[in-house]
């Protein structure tokens, strides 16, 4: 039987292979979803298929195993792989005179997840697109499959992850989410020995919730008093308590576990998008920056609380009115305090001057935080001696 592999014979075919995988990714195995991809794909007249995850760092895609491919991983930057996993558009290429590859953006919401790679015998706008659809269901097959398997988790890792890494990265929502009226993306490294640092948010009744905090030490016990940090304050955010009574909650809960020696700094509050209000609490972190068409407006200053953990019985509570399509750059002193091999630090002017050069790059805001973080860590020329966290938020209101 001759199959009719023209674009758009193909195009008629993508959604019959996503329903397809629905139907029998019940049973599917994480271990099995590349290869049940590529046997899909194949049957209606695909060259090949194969799905490539991004690692911790965002530095590699590594590809799922399966199939016999004979494309490697593909790094971040530098690659086509990389630019649509940067961009977050297809990318097509002539596949040396026999139709074409793809490599299209995996997504689960606004979370980066890796790219789809597909060898067609023949391409159109319109295959591309439906490709599209067939990657976006990927991201939330992939997402969903990992909570019942570690071979996909596994894929995203290069080397060891320490076991305080481990469970930090448990206690993470996604890196990034995009809502209708504001949009967020985090960053932290080391993302394989990170410990102390963490970040947390929520959207309740249109209100967007935000948390960055920075535990003192470094190790085990940092993660633990970090994981217990964001629980009591996930804790709090869900009994409907303000900003104060959140606050307490987290001090009570830290200084009961650790005692009063311990503590962690941190940032939270809340966002109302109808209005553009922050309100939030500072408990001794670097102020955070406020970004106004695509430049640095100023510091966001505030009456400062006592870290977390130290019991402070005055809590002070910040509020400020934001311009739609305002940016708020939220980040730990392991930012700003990297130092280059000959001590020099990073510094803060010279993340603000990073800063507006990726906003007028017009960069998305996941890429944003994801090239700052670079740009630490080159300055660092290596490991970074304290965890970093960046935490973008962005309001854009209809």
């Amino acid at each position: 039987m001759i199959v009719d592999t023209t674009a758009a014979a193909l195009c008629d075919r993508v959604d019959g292979v996503i329903v397809s995988m629905i139907r029998s990714s019940t049973l599917l195995v994480p271990d099995d979803l590349s290869q049940v991809l590529s046997d899909h794909v194949r049957k209606v007249g695909f060259n090949d298929g194969a799905v490539f995850l991004v690692d911790h760092e965002q530095l590699v895609l590594t590809p799922l195993p399966g199939p016999d491919l004979d494309v490697g991983p593909q790094e971040v930057d530098g690659t086509l792989a990389g630019r649509a996993f940067q961009t977050e558009r297809p990318v097509t290429v002539a596949d040396n005179g026999a139709g074409a590859a793809m490599w299209l953006p995996i997504l689960d919401g606004a979370e980066r997840v890796g790219v789809l790679f597909l060898r067609v015998p023949d391409i159109s706008d319109e295959l591309v697109a439906r490709c599209a659809d067939l990657a976006g269901f990927l991201g939330e097959l992939i997402v969903s499959k990992s909570q019942y398997g570690d071979a996909l988790l596994r894929a995203r890792r290069l080397r060891e992850m320490t076991l305080a890494a481990e469970l930090r990265w448990g206690m993470l929502p996604p890196l990034t989410f995009t809502g209708e009226h504001v949009g967020i993306a985090c960053v932290l490294e080391p993302a394989y020995e990170v410990a102390g640092d963490a970040f947390d948010y929520a959207v309740n009744s249109g209100v967007l919730h935000l948390g960055i905090f920075d535990a003192m030490g470094h190790g085990l016990e940092a993660s633990r008093m970090a994981s217990l940090t964001v629980a009591a304050y996930r804790w709090a955010r869900r009994r409907h308590l303000d900003l104060p009574e959140t606050f307490r909650a987290m001090d009570e809960a830290l200084s009961g576990e650790f005692g009063e020696e311990r503590f962690v700094t941190a940032q939270f509050g809340t966002l109302d998008p109808a209005r553009g209000t922050l309100r939030w609490v500072n408990a001794g972190h670097p102020a955070p920056l406020l970004l106004r068409q695509d430049r640095v407006a100023s510091e966001l200053r505030s009456a400062p609380a006592l870290p977390i953990g130290l019991g402070d019985p005055d809590v002070p509570v910040t509020e400020t009115a934001l311009e739609p399509g305002d940016r708020l750059l939220f980040f730990t002193d392991g930012v700003v305090e990297a130092r280059s091999p000959g001590g020099e630090r990073f510094g803060q002017q010279r993340l603000l001057e990073l800063t507006r050069r990726a906003l007028s790059d017009h960069q998305t805001l996941a890429e944003t935080v994801r090239r700052l973080v670079r740009s630490v860590q080159s300055h660092r020329y290596g490991p970074l001696d304290d965890d970093a966290t960046i935490l973008l938020v962005e309001w854009h209101p209809a």
